[in-house]
């Protein structure tokens, strides 16, 4: 695929570059993207399994992070669609 910069791999399926090269702004935003998405899954599961103050802690969390994550998803698919 031209204009996607991915990390590279060697002839032994082994990551062949240095820590400068992950420094790139895709792998970076799938990273972001990552946090936010376990983040909602966090806040998700403890709504559902708590009450009281920790309950309204994670509804408001989830609002927070919930269109962040779904822009990133959602952006990722754009750079990176589906076969």
């Amino acid at each position: 695929m031209q204009g996607l910069q991915l990390v590279r791999i060697g002839a032994d399926q082994e990551y062949a570059g240095n820590l400068l090269d992950l420094l790139n702004p895709y792998p970076l935003f799938c990273g972001l993207t990552l946090v936010l998405l376990c983040l909602l899954h966090g806040a998700g599961f403890l709504a559902l399994r708590t009450s009281g103050e920790v309950r309204e802690r994670a509804l408001r969390v989830g609002r927070r992070v919930g269109p962040p994550a779904a822009a990133g998803g959602g952006g990722d698919h754009l750079r990176r669609p589906l076969p």
